[in-house]
């Protein structure tokens, strides 16, 4: 049980993190776009 506590933690961040990731790198397209 703790196992799968720790596991689902560390999808849990992993998520969160690629979520941030990809919002900046969406952010980022369409500031690019706005300039052009």
């Amino acid at each position: 049980m703790y196992e799968l506590v720790k596991y689902g933690s560390v999808i849990v961040c992993m998520i969160i993190i690629a979520a941030a990731v990809y919002q900046v790198a969406t952010g980022k397209a369409k500031f690019q776009q706005k300039k052009k």
